[in-house]
């Protein structure tokens, strides 16, 4: 039961936390400091109170330290008691080839990026590719903020059968 409702408070505090994670995924963006709820940090298997965690450029250069040590006024992104934030997670076998009307495979960079953040996955590694020009497109406008997606990194075309 304490395993069912952990998973259930880290539903609910996930997409929230990959929609901020998406912000600082550039250099432009602001510091970002998040506080409250729980943390999960992935080397073990028990969640703790967030100590706070400070973020610049779309890095985390801090846990556990105070809010002033990044300077100046960052977002200061709160989680509700039992929300709970995680690592991202990488998909080494991510999927972004698909036949929704039955004319061939694509490679889906409409909804799928937004898909793969919501469900926590951060990094794609696709293990081939349709179009891989598509592709490196897709890589290009997530990393420059024109599409919110996971990173992407390509992997180039398809061998054999597709």
């Amino acid at each position: 039961m304490v395993r069912r409702s952990i998973l259930r408070r880290t539903r609910n505090a996930l997409v929230p936390m990959l929609v901020a994670g998406a912000v600082t995924a550039y250099a432009q963006s602001p510091d970002i400091f998040i506080r409250g709820g729980l943390l999960f940090d992935g080397t073990g298997d028990t969640v703790v109170p967030n100590p706070g965690i400070s973020i610049r450029a779309g890095k985390i250069i801090d846990v556990g330290g105070a809010r002033d040590e990044i300077g100046g006024e960052p977002i200061v992104v709160e989680l509700k008691d039992g929300e709970t934030i995680l690592p991202g997670l990488f998909d080494l076998h991510a999927h972004y080839a698909m036949d929704l009307l039955g004319r061939g495979r694509v490679d889906e960079k409409g909804a799928y990026p937004a898909l793969f953040l919501a469900n926590g996955v951060t990094s794609t590694y696709p293990c081939g590719e349709i179009d891989p020009y598509k592709m490196m497109e897709l890589r290009v406008e997530i990393d420059s903020g024109k599409r919110i997606g996971p990173c992407v990194y390509n992997s180039g075309p398809y061998f054999g059968r597709v």
